[in-house]
């Protein structure tokens, strides 16, 4: 039973972090004010522009394939860490913001190499349809998993 609930606590724990939001329930101006709550719930998550066209239902799996393909076309492993065969899984938290752009909030790894690489990655992104609740642009936390793994060919 106590491995089933750990268990529990672990896939919510990683749920609630991957898909996390700041909102602010206010009813002002978003641009003008810095308060905001973290909250579960939204309308819309962000969008690439590529994505926006689609329904609801195929815009979650877009947004995957769109960030996928970002991270694959703009990915260079540093000269230094591929010659000293240093591999590592960094972990990329950022907020998409209600204007759309990025901003990084923590970022996790072990090689300082790799940990710039990832940011410079995630800081490329194009800017992005905000997340959405109640109709208002809100801003919407992700985290992003980027692995660095060698490859014998």
């Amino acid at each position: 039973m106590k491995a089933k609930t750990l268990v529990f606590l672990l896939f919510f724990a990683a749920i609630v972090n991957s898909y996390a939001q700041q909102d602010n329930d206010e009813d002002t101006n978003y641009e003008e004010t810095n308060y905001s709550v973290l909250c579960l719930i939204y309308e819309q998550k962000p969008l690439f522009v590529d994505c926006k066209n689609l329904g609801w239902d195929k815009q979650f799996q877009c947004f995957e394939e769109q960030l996928e393909k970002h991270i694959k076309s703009h990915f260079r492993y540093p000269k230094k860490a591929l010659e000293e065969g240093i591999q590592d899984r960094v972990v990329v938290d950022f907020t998409v913001q209600i204007d759309g752009t990025v901003e990084i909030l923590k970022i996790t790894g072990t090689d300082k190499e790799l940990k710039a690489v990832a940011r410079s990655v995630i800081e490329s992104l194009p800017r992005l349809i905000p997340g959405k609740k109640r109709g208002k642009p809100i801003a919407v936390k992700f985290s992003c998993p980027i692995n660095f793994k060698l490859t014998n060919d």
